[in-house]
């Protein structure tokens, strides 16, 4: 509720519970200044509008509080259903729990037994091992004695060993002296037979060169006789006034075929010569006869 302004006549009136109008007609009957309705008529409508405003944020806080409402019963029903699941896990759990002290408690007995178990073979073992060490003490003197034993006759075989090598040295200087001899004398013969070999090879050579001449010459004399018989013989056959031309062209073919024949004889005898000397080079002739693995006839090397 507002109220007057001061210096002025008091109207106790609830505004909120009156309209405009009738707080205008209020204020008529109360006979008050135009200035004083207009202020009272601004309160109104500041309260008005004040009222609407709150009458909105009630129903928003309404509309608020069944949302929350909603969502608070939502919620409580979720914390349930999750309280619920939590307490079957934990009911699960709590199985799952005594079942590991079950087992726990099992294999500390299990672990007691082995423990006493261990202790019995650790106290077998200790007895052993001493036993053992008495043993080795024993044995140890008796390496000590072998290894002075050993000693001495490490002596005597270093002795036996120095005269066994002077005498495996003085046997090897005498094979290999032998051996030496036996390779000159194997060398000696291998070039004798290669020697002979060379000769007997040659010779074969030159004797096969002179049948090949000499069936050359005879192929030749055949031939050139040959060829004149069937020119006397085509002569006699044409007429004279043909003779002369024939004769002159047969002559003629007759002279070439003895120069290439002359030539061919000629190349063979320098063929010859050549493979019946001494001085041709044997890697040059095996190489030309397609030998690449020869044998050198003048050293014997391979």
């Amino acid at each position: 509720m507002d109220s007057l302004p001061t210096g002025e006549p008091s109207l106790v009136v609830d505004i909120d519970k009156l309209s405009l109008e009738a707080c205008r007609r209020v204020l008529k009957a109360q006979r008050l200044p135009n200035l004083s309705i207009l202020s009272y008529e601004g309160i109104i409508s500041r309260n008005e509008k004040d009222h609407e405003s709150l009458c909105t944020r009630i129903r928003v806080l309404e509309e608020s509080e069944a949302a929350l409402r909603f969502r608070f019963v939502a919620m409580k029903e979720a914390e349930i259903k999750h309280n619920r699941r939590q307490n079957d896990d934990l009911a699960v759990r709590q199985a799952q729990i005594e079942e590991l002290q079950m087992s726990q408690r099992k294999v500390a007995e299990e672990a007691r037994q082995s423990s006493e178990a261990a202790r019995t073979l650790i106290t077998r073992a200790q007895d052993e091992s001493n036993y053992l060490r008495n043993q080795l003490h024993e044995r140890a003197q008796v390496i000590e004695n072998l290894k002075a034993q050993v000693l001495y006759q490490q002596g005597e075989a270093e002795g036996l060993r120095a005269e066994t090598m002077r005498h495996a040295a003085q046997m090897k200087q005498m094979r290999d002296q032998r051996v030496i001899e036996a390779e000159h004398r194997n060398i000696h013969m291998l070039r004798e037979e290669r020697r002979s070999a060379r000769h007997a090879t040659r010779m074969s050579r030159l004797k096969d060169m002179k049948r090949r001449l000499q069936n050359i010459a005879a192929s030749f004399a055949s031939q050139c006789s040959q060829h004149k018989r069937a020119l006397l013989e085509e002569i006699n056959r044409r007429p004279d006034n043909q003779r002369l031309a024939i004769d002159l062209q047969a002559m003629k073919d007759l002279k070439e075929d003895q120069e290439k024949m002359n030539d061919t004889l000629t190349e063979l005898v320098e063929k010859f010569i050549r493979e019946a000397t001494y001085k041709f080079s044997p890697t040059e002739f095996m190489r030309k006869k397609g030998h690449t693995n020869h044998v050198c006839f003048r050293s014997g090397r391979r």
